[in-house]
C-alpha cells in the first residue's frame, strides 16, 4: 500500500529521523491498537493477531500506533503476515489528528500496560463512536502514584474513568481508586496475555536446535547460570571474585549487541577486564539473537537484568522454564514479576540489590519444578486473546 510522510513534533535529535517516520494511507478502522514501547507490543501481540486474523476474514482493517523507534521493527515484522494492518507511528504526548477520519467507526480501542499516554485517550474518546470500546489490557503501574502526590493519584484515577473494560494481570496499586463502573464490572477476564505464548516457546526450543555447538556445551557440565538481558553496569555490581569462586558457569547474554561479529565479545571481554584471567575460564559471552527465552531451560538459576537501571527485563521465560529467578531492585513497573507475586510461587523470584545478595542467591539449594505444574497455576492467562476478543466484538 502506498505511504506518504508526514512530521510530527520536535523532540530532540536522536528522533528526527523516526519523527519523519512513513504512516500508511488506510482504510477507516474497526480496531486501535496503540503501545508505547516494543515491550508493550511484544505483551498484547497475542490479542493483536486474533483481531487481525479474525477482522481481516471479514474485510476489515486494523490499526497499530506506536511511539518509540523500538516498536517499529517489531510492528513491521508483524505487518508482513497480516495486510489489514496499518501502522502508525508518533512521538509522545501527541494528538496526532490524522487519525480522526480513520476511528469514525472503530469498534474498540486497546491501550496495553502502564505507559499509554492520556494526551491520546482524550482525544480517542472525542474523535471515536460513543458506543466504541475503550479496553485497558494489563494493570497499570504508574510510578507518580507511589510518591504520595494527592493531584497525580486523582488525575489518574479520572484518566481509569474513561475506559469502558479493564483486563487487570495483577493487582491494581492500592493508591488509585478504580472507577465503580469497572469496580462493579462482572467478568471473569483476568491474566497476563504473554503467559501462553511463552509457555509454548521455552517447550519449542526450535532455535537453538540451529546451534548444536552451544546447545552441546549447554548439556555439558559445569552447571550453567545465565545472565539474560545483561548491562555493563550489572557486571561491575555483582561479578565480584567470590562469586567466581562458586562452581559455576556464567553465560552473559548481553541486553545489547554491537553491529558486527564479533564486537560484543570484544567490547565485553574489555568491560570484564576488572576479573582477571578467571573470566575466560569461567564466562561465556553470547552473542547469538533468538535463543536466550530457550537456552534459560538449561539452566536452574538465572539472573535477569535491568533492574539496576530503568526496570526489570521480561522474567516470564525463565520463569516458565522452570528456574529460579534473580533481579534487581528497580521491579516497579513489571507486571510480570507482581503477578508471579501474587501466585504460590512467589518464593521463586528474588529481588536483589548486592553482590552479597547474588552470592546467597546463587549459594542457595536448587530447585526444581515441573514447568506443567506452573502452567496449572496460571490456566486463566491461557486463551486470553480469545476471551477478549470474543467480549469485545462477538
Amino acid at each position: 500500500m502506498a505511504s506518504i510522510t508526514i512530521t510530527f513534533l520536535p523532540v530532540g535529535r536522536q528522533r528526527k529521523k523516526w519523527e519523519e517516520a512513513n504512516r500508511e494511507l488506510s482504510p477507516p478502522l474497526k480496531a486501535l491498537f496503540y503501545v508505547s514501547s516494543e515491550g508493550e507490543l511484544e505483551f498484547i501481540y497475542p490479542l493483536l493477531t486474533k483481531t487481525c486474523r479474525e477482522l481481516g476474514e471479514k474485510g476489515h482493517f486494523v490499526g497499530l500506533m506506536h511511539t518509540s523507534p523500538s516498536a517499529t521493527g517489531a510492528a513491521q515484522k508483524i505487518k508482513k503476515e497480516f495486510s489489514n494492518l496499518s501502522l502508525f507511528g508518533a512521538p509522545l504526548l501527541s494528538s496526532p489528528s490524522f487519525l480522526k477520519p480513520l476511528i469514525g467507526d472503530v469498534k474498540a480501542i486497546f491501550m496495553a500496560r502502564y505507559d499509554f499516554f492520556p494526551t491520546l485517550l482524550f482525544s480517542f474518546k472525542i474523535w471515536a463512536p460513543k458506543t466504541s470500546k475503550f479496553v485497558l489490557i494489563g494493570t497499570p503501574q504508574w510510578q507518580e502514584g507511589r510518591k504520595g502526590n494527592f493531584l497525580k493519584k486523582y488525575y489518574y484515577s479520572k484518566v481509569l474513568s474513561l475506559f469502558t473494560d479493564f483486563i487487570p494481570d495483577t493487582t491494581l496499586n492500592p493508591v488509585f481508586k478504580l472507577p465503580p463502573h469497572l469496580k462493579n464490572k462482572k467478568t471473569s477476564l483476568k491474566g497476563h496475555l504473554r503467559v501462553q505464548r511463552v509457555f509454548e516457546r521455552v517447550q519449542e526450543k526450535k532455535n537453538l536446535k540451529l546451534y548444536p555447538t552451544i546447545l552441546k556445551n549447554l548439556n555439558s557440565p559445569p552447571q550453567k547460570v545465565i545472565l539474560g538481558s545483561f548491562w555493563p553496569k550489572e557486571a561491575s555490581l555483582l561479578l565480584t571474585p567470590e562469586i567466581l569462586s562458586l562452581p559455576y558457569e556464567f553465560w552473559i547474554f548481553p541486553h545489547t549487541l554491537e553491529d558486527g561479529e564479533g564486537k560484543t565479545q570484544a567490547l565485553w571481554k574489555k568491560i570484564l577486564s576488572f576479573l582477571g584471567p578467571s573470566v575466560e575460564k569461567k564466562i561465556v559471552i553470547c552473542e547469538v539473537k533468538g535463543i536466550l527465552a530457550e537456552c534459560y531451560t538449561y539452566s536452574q538459576k538465572v539472573y535477569v537484568g535491568g533492574g539496576f537501571g530503568k526496570g526489570v527485563h521480561s522474567v516470564f521465560e525463565p520463569f516458565f522454564s522452570g528456574a529460579l529467578v534473580a533481579h534487581g531492585p528497580c521491579e516497579e513497573k513489571s507486571s510480570e514479576i507482581a503477578l508471579i507475586k501474587e501466585s504460590k510461587f512467589k518464593d521463586r523470584i528474588k529481588k536483589i540489590e548486592s553482590s552479597r545478595d547474588f552470592f546467597e542467591f546463587l549459594s542457595s539449594p536448587p530447585s526444581s519444578l515441573v514447568t506443567e505444574e506452573l502452567a496449572h497455576s496460571f490456566q486463566q492467562s491461557f486463551n486470553l486473546a480469545e476471551k477478549i476478543y470474543e467480549s469485545v466484538f462477538l
